[in-house]
């Protein structure tokens, strides 16, 4: 029995994955790209789930956006990416666009404590102040 109910199983009755190992697949990905258009898709789905997802992105993808504002500065697409889910990780306002039941065990002030997180390094306000100061950047 155990032979026919193995390809009876619909596809999704199978178990979704969770935000954490989306992320995790996502970091994995950019960590092991060498192409720079393979980074920028991860760059990219990152931030298309920092909204939803950001206790999971601000803990395990916040080193691998820092990597990319410091390693990926000739590509603009890449630095607007890392740049725009360092954002919605950071800022506490933009929650309310998120549904209440998503944001299950997620305190309200997890983008000052991301923040602070990101500020302890001294380096990664002066890379972001770099981004400030370059005039062809398009944001």
């Amino acid at each position: 029995m155990d032979f026919f109910r193995r390809y009876m199983i619909s596809k999704y009755d199978k178990e979704e994955l969770s935000g954490t190992d989306i992320v995790e697949k996502l970091v994995d990905r950019f960590q092991s790209a060498s192409r720079t258009e393979d980074k920028r898709d991860s760059l990219r789905t990152l931030k298309a789930l920092s909204k939803k997802y950001r206790l999971e992105v601000g803990t395990k993808a916040m080193p691998v956006l820092i990597e990319a504002l410091k390693t990926e500065q000739e590509d603009s697409d890449s630095v607007c990416y890392a740049l725009e889910s360092l954002y919605f990780v950071m800022d506490d306002n933009d929650s309310e666009q998120v549904d209440a039941h998503e944001l299950i065990n997620v305190p309200p002030d997890l983008g000052s404590q991301f923040t602070e997180i990101f500020i302890k390094q001294p380096e990664n306000v002066a890379l972001i102040l770099c981004f400030v100061d370059v005039s062809t950047f398009n944001m």
